[in-house]
């Protein structure tokens, strides 16, 4: 196993409750994929969906190693699970990236949550 990154992120979800109730779906339209979004749309739980999601993600990029910029962001990061619930990254739309992204093998995502907090953490492979 050869390790390209580890990526690591903590956020508190009355972070993501603030900016979600001022700039409502504007915000959620932002950080989530189209497939997503229609996740999104019938959550019961939407603020902690937008915030485990905006967590994963904020891992992968740190895993990376790009940060946010203009050749990958929160929209070219799709989260899947698989038939057990088992967290799963998928990339869309990275032509820029491509090079890279060929080059993993594997993502593995771990996150876990609390009352207050959601702790997401990503190797790539």
């Amino acid at each position: 196993m050869s390790i390209i990154g580890i990526g690591i992120d903590i956020i508190k979800i009355s972070r993501i409750k603030k900016i979600f109730n001022k700039f409502h779906v504007k915000f959620a339209k932002k950080i989530l994929s189209k497939i997503e979004w229609l996740n999104f749309r019938h959550h019961h739980h939407k603020i902690n969906f937008l915030a485990k999601i905006f967590s994963i993600k904020e891992a992968v990029l740190k895993a990376l190693g790009t940060g946010w910029n203009n050749k990958i962001n929160f929209k070219n990061i799709l989260l899947i699970h698989n038939k057990s619930g088992k967290p799963k990254i998928k990339f869309i739309n990275v032509k820029h990236y491509k090079y890279f992204i060929t080059n993993i093998k594997k993502i593995h995502v771990s996150t876990t949550d609390e009352k207050e907090y959601i702790v997401s953490m990503v190797i790539i492979e």
